[in-house]
């Protein structure tokens, strides 16, 4: 592939990374609230 579509994979390949890291970021969090209301 040309440098341009190496580019772009891993521009796809890091924002998804980048969401997956973030909906788990967020998971995280709503489970710490979760159980702290629990306390």
């Amino acid at each position: 592939p040309s440098f341009n579509d190496y580019q772009q994979i891993v521009l796809d390949r890091t924002l998804a990374y980048a969401k997956a890291f973030n909906v788990n970021k967020v998971h995280l969090v709503m489970t710490d609230i979760e159980n702290d209301s629990e306390r």
